[in-house]
């Protein structure tokens, strides 16, 4: 009798354990797991910058944009995708479970500064921004955006 509850136990812990590492790996890999989808990064990027704008209106318009849509189509290159920018403590347990894909960085750049530059000066312009000069928000493999400092 032990012997068959023994069997079962072990049988669903390892059950269990199967399921938990599948779902991990998949986490990792920045899947989203209940959507069976990974998000390109123009879709990491799209819900970044609509973050960017919900919560800093303040300073967007200080920027002087009007929407989310104008400021991509005026800065194509606006933003950076990446784990290689921010380092965490809570890095692969965000990753394992889901809540972090990617970072990506926004560019806090003016319209003023950009409106007669070129593309490739405008580019120049990003590539010369410093640290501060940029929003850093994090994407979950679902593609919410969220402030990782916070």
């Amino acid at each position: 009798m032990w012997t068959s509850l023994v069997k079962i136990a072990v049988f669903t812990t390892l059950s269990i354990l199967s399921v938990t590492i599948l779902i991990g790996s998949l986490n990792m890999a920045g899947v989203c797991v209940s959507e069976a989808k990974l998000y390109s990064n123009e879709e990491k990027i799209d819900s970044a910058v609509r973050y960017v704008f919900a919560e800093y209106p303040d300073l967007i318009n200080k920027l002087d944009y009007k929407s989310p849509e104008e400021y991509m189509s005026l800065l194509s290159n606006c933003c950076k995708v990446g784990l290689e920018f921010v380092g965490s403590f809570d890095y692969g347990v965000n990753r394992f479970v889901g809540k972090l894909s990617d970072y990506v960085l926004v560019a806090k750049i003016s319209k003023k500064v950009i409106q007669n530059l070129s593309e490739n000066e405008i580019i120049s312009a990003l590539n010369s921004l410093r640290d501060r000069e940029w929003f850093v928000i994090a994407i979950s493999n679902c593609g919410r955006s969220w402030d990782p400092f916070d």
